[in-house]
């Protein structure tokens, strides 16, 4: 998971140095109530959490994802949402040092009929368990202030 936002929205903003400076800024939030919108980061050795105010609110990462590139706000989004946009130079990671280096899960689920799951739908699921890896990726500043994406070692 990691902090982005637009180049556009840091030059018009300003890039926050610390957790408590989101209290000024726009975040993109949750429009589902299961999220409560605070966002994790390390502090010394606990974990804080902060709620920075939703000027949009999106119910997946895609939808927030466009948001974020459009210059509304900071989003918080798993890599492998924004890993490219990063690369690109498109949005730009912040508060990294403050990242508490959770993890997006994915799930694959099937609405069936009730009964039994299928033989079909089961090795298929098998088969995405054991051959679909996104990986751990990790955020690593190049010189110049560049950011790479690359998988954990």
């Amino acid at each position: 998971m990691v902090v982005v936002a637009s180049p556009d929205y840091l030059a018009l903003h300003g890039v926050p140095s610390t957790p408590s400076d989101l209290a000024r800024h726009r975040g993109i939030g949750w429009t589902f109530p299961r999220i409560n919108g605070a966002w994790p980061f390390r502090a010394r050795d606990r974990i804080a959490k902060t709620v920075p105010p939703a000027s949009v609110r999106a119910s997946d990462g895609e939808a927030s994802r466009l948001p974020a590139l459009g210059g509304a706000g900071l989003a918080r989004l798993a890599l492998f949402h924004v890993g490219p946009d990063i690369e690109a130079g498109r949005l730009v990671p912040v508060l990294e040092g403050f990242n508490p280096g959770d993890r997006e899960d994915i799930h694959a689920v099937y609405v069936g009929q009730g009964g039994p799951l299928r033989a079909r739908v089961r090795a298929f699921i098998d088969f995405l368990a054991v051959h679909i890896r996104i990986g751990d990726p990790m955020l690593r500043r190049l010189r110049g202030g560049q950011w790479r994406v690359r998988p954990e070692s």
